[in-house]
């Protein structure tokens, strides 16, 4: 169980980053 809840974090770590990046790039493109 540990294993597979480290490696939910994780993937929930790395949705969140590229959600982040895609609010980012939103960002610049609505500053251009």
């Amino acid at each position: 169980m540990k294993i597979l809840a480290i490696s939910d974090l994780h993937g929930n770590l790395n949705a969140l980053e590229i959600f982040r990046k895609k609010i980012e790039k939103n960002n610049f493109d609505l500053v251009i």
